[in-house]
């Protein structure tokens, strides 16, 4: 964001790769506006090592010769393909350690379709963050963490903000502006 507000030129990596947080469609788009290259997204977690890379084609395959995947409905059964459930790994690489139905608390869905890029690992369909992470509304409504972002990412006047919800019904944004702000 600071490149793109800032109007710096000067900086044109080749290659960008992200891992970590999710990368969501506005981040993408912020990192391609900056930097002028479609960034390649990685899934995994310290427990799990690598889940899942994306190829060319912008889809997620899942590297089943590192991990065992399933996805578990809210009552712990397994979720059929296109259905959105808890990811449970079991890591197939940790011979001194190894995680067995290790819940990561990360909500996603798998798809069965094949891809065009040649590669026959099955497809990551979506991941929709951490099960904590979630806004619950009194209603009984869940918001994905990624929602909020995508509508405060457009706002040039914010360095930064944080989402606290406190009880179900007292949900509190924080917010840091920077020098364009202005209280008009």
């Amino acid at each position: 964001k600071y490149i793109v507000d800032n109007k710096i030129t000067s900086i044109r990596p080749k290659i960008v790769s992200a891992g970590a947080a999710l990368l969501d469609n506005d981040t993408r788009n912020l990192i391609t506006k900056a930097f002028k290259v479609d960034p390649m997204d990685n899934y995994g977690s310290a427990d799990a090592g690598q889940i899942a890379w994306q190829c060319i084609n912008g889809n997620y395959h899942l590297n089943i010769d590192m991990v065992y995947i399933e996805v578990l409905n809210e009552h712990g059964q397994i979720e059929e393909s296109g259905r959105k459930g808890e990811i449970v790994i079991t890591n197939l690489w940790n011979k001194a350690f190894p995680l067995l139905r290790f819940k990561l608390g990360d909500i996603i869905s798998l798809n069965d379709k094949y891809c065009e890029c040649g590669c026959e690992f099955p497809l990551l369909e979506m991941i929709d963050g951490k099960t904590m992470d979630f806004i619950i509304f009194p209603s009984g409504e869940v918001v994905p963490p990624h929602a909020p972002k995508q509508v405060m990412i457009d706002i040039t006047e914010i360095n930064r903000f944080k989402i606290i919800q406190e009880t179900i019904s007292n949900v509190i944004v924080e917010v840091i502006p920077n020098e364009m702000y202005n209280d008009e």
